[in-house]
């Protein structure tokens, strides 16, 4: 599905719009030109829809030659393993949850806790993968003739990490599972707060507020809808709710 000038969703899952496994997050593609990447993995439980739906689009998959990982948890990580082996592509992941990638560890992926409430199959296991290059703030990734500036923002997980890129004039904001769009009784930007070891509300709060500013039209976030339009809108949304007593809506 194509979103913008070189820009296709290629995968979604039941919290999104079904173009892969359902247990996948939204997987974004970039197409740099002479070379492509993903943003975000999915589950891994089959990779099979993904790939076909690269391919739907005319992008060879010797083109995919990066996987940039917004956070580890399994719903968009559990697939690098897998991208990986398949596509010959290097994997990037914030330094803070590199280990989690590359061991599988379930408590610090917070899988002991997802898989008993039916977010992941029965039996589902993610597989170790190895990290290629670890990200940190303010790093920056180039995809052909595009550059992706690296945002920490941790708070939904200790190394979740915001993609800014500038695309056919626009900027565009891939922001995983720190910031969602929800466009229901007037509250547009939500966040995704669990009751999880590795989420912490002091760190959301300060991640936003890093998140103004930044002039967003596009917002791409890790499920449920996008918006092609006043992405900042949607971010200042959760800044917003962050100023009150309360905190923004929840996802989860």
């Amino acid at each position: 599905m194509q979103i913008l000038d070189d820009i296709y969703l290629v995968g979604s899952g039941r919290t999104g719009i079904g173009l892969s496994n359902e247990y996948d997050c939204h997987i974004y593609l970039i197409d740099g030109g002479d070379e492509a990447a993903l943003i975000d993995a999915g589950s891994g439980v089959n990779v099979e829809p993904l790939l076909c739906n690269i391919a739907v689009h005319g992008i060879a998959a010797s083109k995919v030659r990066t996987l940039i990982l917004t956070h580890a948890h399994a719903d968009h990580s559990g697939g690098a393993a897998a991208l990986r082996v398949r596509l010959g592509c290097r994997v990037l992941v914030g330094e803070a949850e590199a280990k989690i990638v590359e061991t599988a560890d379930v408590e610090a992926s917070g899988l002991n806790v997802a898989l008993p409430f039916g977010i992941y199959p029965p039996g589902y296991v993610m597989i170790p993968c190895p990290v290629d290059r670890r990200l940190g703030d303010g790093d920056t990734v180039t995809v052909g003739r595009y550059t992706l500036q690296v945002i920490a923002t941790p708070g939904h997980s200790p190394g979740s990490l915001c993609y800014l890129v500038k695309v056919a004039g626009q900027r565009v904001l891939f922001s995983g599972d720190t910031i969602q769009f929800c466009p229901v009784a007037g509250q547009t930007g939500w966040i995704s707060l669990l009751n999880a070891p590795g989420t912490d509300l002091n760190a959301y709060r300060a991640s936003v507020r890093r998140l103004a500013n930044l002039n967003v039209d596009v917002l791409l976030s890790g499920h449920r809808l996008f918006t092609l339009c006043n992405g900042q809108r949607v971010v200042d949304a959760v800044v917003k709710g962050f100023e009150t007593l309360a905190i923004p809506r929840s996802v989860i």
